[in-house]
């Protein structure tokens, strides 16, 4: 008896006749069909849950810390903002002092003067302050937008 193969992995079992060679042809097809139609349902639900996945870790992921500080408010260093050399322009109203922080610890109203490492007030302008790696916040209080400058070049002699 000799059995018709088509492929690889298709066996049609035995050739009786042209009739059933078709019917099994048919019924074979129809397997092979909902075998792709499976797979395909399969993948599109494997990609479902990719994008997903790829869309909650993204939710859940820290930013990365700004180059600017909008305006008032208490900011983590390495959390909210880079570590750096700051500027502001200053208080808009001469009336009210820009006042800012640098802080060790964070808590309630971070007005405990236990908790800051330096700070200052003035009514004058343009406003420069270091931010040290090892601060933990920054707050500041009518001084306006705050940007990052950018570290000054290396010299290449000594200590820079």
């Amino acid at each position: 008896m000799r059995h018709i193969r088509v492929g690889a992995l298709v066996d049609l079992g035995p050739e009786i006749s042209g009739i059933s060679l078709v019917s099994r042809c048919a019924a074979v097809a129809a397997r092979f069909e909902e075998n792709i139609a499976m797979r395909a349902s399969t993948l599109l639900i494997a990609g479902a849950l990719t994008s997903a996945t790829t869309l909650l870790g993204a939710g859940t992921a820290a930013a990365e810390p700004a180059n600017t500080m909008p305006g008032d408010g208490v900011y983590l260093v390495g959390v909210d903002i880079f570590p750096g050399v700051w500027e502001a322009p200053g208080t808009p109203d001469p009336a009210y002092g820009c006042d800012w922080r640098r802080l060790w610890k964070v808590e309630g109203d971070n007005t405990e003067m236990e908790y800051i490492i330096g700070n200052n007030f003035t009514r004058h302008g343009p406003i420069r302050v270091e931010i040290k790696p090892t601060d933990v916040g920054f707050k500041t209080t009518n001084c306006g937008a705050w940007r990052l400058l950018p570290p000054p070049p290396r010299t290449g002699s000594f200590g820079g």
